[in-house]
């Protein structure tokens, strides 16, 4: 299903944009300053906003109550719309937005009168028989270069690269051509290699998705590249430069900044699995680790703890919030002893919970885990050491299990640290899998930005006024 066709515009009061009705789909445009642009794509017609991703909002959002103290509402730009007979214009003080009615593409233009941007005629925007949606855009395979895409192998380049994100815990990959790898970060920046100038794609879905960076080529058609996803719309905020600085900067006003961080997080982090894996005493261990770095004149900040801490006394296995007393006795003992040689301790955290967890009968009281595709029963997929489930993040009852278990046995003994592990929730093969707020196909990795909000929400309440560190 290709949106071909332009039949009609009107002013969207609701968004201060404009709502255009396709002959396959509408699209929403809001001019959120004069340099981001949001054009948004529905073949349903439906634009249900509901986003984990953004701090800054034109719009009524679902999950503005939840994102409260993040989030900020804007007024987007009144931008005057121009009706040329076959095409629509629109100015802002940096940039001219151009729509052709038929076939329906949209290209950009500088200050100069010169076209940064270009979609694909006659094949800009379009939905598949199996639900998937694209977006195909012109490029220049000489001059053109795209840098981005959040965490990628290989040269920085993405030209001619075909990429998926699809997040994995990646053990072993190749470091030139390994992919996908553990992050979903769809934005990415185009350079011309002439003018030197830069602009900002960023897609606002979450849903599993590709990048093919000129790497398909057909004859029917102009040199292109495209982005395709499983599922939702194609939500493009375009963001220009001209430089990458202003890039990243409005990228990150739209989707929010890394906190100040912690003067110990800038410090040395030593790691290592072996000093708690060792079958008792692991902390008498790790204390003589400690004292030899001090020896060489080698000082350590932060000390990972990897998950052997939390290993069962009986099978080894993995439960994480319990600890494995024979390798670590008292628990709070270590931290205030690491704590008094200035070592910040990082306790490895995991999401999925084994049959035997000592909490898995918690966890069922507060109606944790993620459900089967038909919502009854709680799903089991692939773990660490066997069949799991998996906390349901977006679940307010899922949080609020995490966190206590998080404040009572991990921040409350002695650290202000949280370090969220194995968290791409890929060991849930059924993406039809049932979460509180959707399937597992669209917030597979919604779960992985939520599991950081609750511990950000933990170190606040443990250590109110502490800047919180979360990796």
């Amino acid at each position: 299903m290709l949106l071909k066709n332009f039949i009609s515009c009107e002013e969207d009061k609701i968004s201060n944009g404009y709502l255009i009705h396709g002959d396959n789909a509408d699209i929403k445009l809001i001019f959120m300053t004069d340099d981001i642009i949001r054009i948004r794509v529905s073949f349903d017609r439906k634009f249900y906003e509901k986003s984990y991703s953004l701090i800054k909002t034109a719009w009524p959002d679902e999950l503005d109550e939840l994102f409260k103290d993040e989030r900020q509402k804007i007024d987007a730009l009144k931008i005057p719309c121009e009706d040329l007979g076959d095409e629509l214009r629109f100015r802002t003080k940096n940039l001219i937005l151009v729509m052709k009615k038929s076939p329906l593409a949209f290209k950009l233009i500088d200050q100069d009168n010169k076209i940064i941007y270009s979609d694909l005629p006659e094949r800009a925007f379009e939905k598949d028989n199996l639900g998937r949606i694209s977006h195909y855009s012109c490029m220049d395979r000489e001059l053109d270069h795209f840098y981005g895409f959040g965490e990628k192998s290989g040269h920085l380049d993405k030209k001619f690269r075909r990429m998926r994100m699809s997040p994995k815990d990646a053990i072993g990959h190749d470091p030139e051509f390994g992919d996908p790898m553990y992050k979903h970060i769809p934005f990415y920046v185009r350079v011309n290699e002439k003018n030197l100038y830069s602009l900002g794609f960023f897609y606002n879905n979450s849903y599993d998705c590709v990048f093919d960076i000129g790497q398909e080529i057909s004859g029917y058609w102009e040199r292109y590249c495209y982005y395709q996803a499983d599922g939702g719309d194609v939500d493009l905020f375009l963001i220009n430069g001209p430089d990458l600085k202003n890039i990243i900067s409005r990228y990150t006003w739209l989707t929010g900044r890394t906190i100040l961080p912690t003067k110990q997080s800038l410090g040395y982090c030593a790691s290592t699995m072996y000093y708690a894996e060792l079958e008792e005493n692991c902390d008498e261990e790790i204390y003589k680790v400690i004292d030899k770095h001090l020896q060489e004149k080698i000082y350590i900040d932060n000390f990972w703890l990897a998950s052997g801490y939390s290993a069962g006394e009986d099978d080894g296995l993995r439960y994480t919030f319990n600890w494995n007393k024979k390798r670590f006795p008292d628990p709070k003992k270590f931290f205030d002893v690491m704590n008094s040689k200035g070592i910040n301790v990082i306790c490895n955290l995991k999401p999925g919970v084994l049959k035997n967890h000592p909490y898995a009968k918690y966890y069922e009281e507060h109606d944790a885990f993620i459900k089967n595709p038909d919502g009854n029963g709680d799903y089991y997929g692939r773990w660490w050491g066997g069949e799991g489930r998996f906390i349901d993040f977006t679940n307010p009852s899922g949080r609020e299990a995490w966190r206590k278990l998080l404040e009572s046995e991990i921040l409350s003994k002695g650290t202000k640290t949280v370090w969220n592990d194995n968290c791409e929730m890929d060991g849930i093969e059924d993406r039809s899998a049932k979460c509180f707020d959707g399937d597992m196909a669209e917030l597979k990795i919604i779960h992985s930005n939520l599991m950081a909000y609750v511990g950000m929400q933990a170190i606040k309440n443990i250590y109110p006024g502490e800047r919180p560190y979360i990796i």
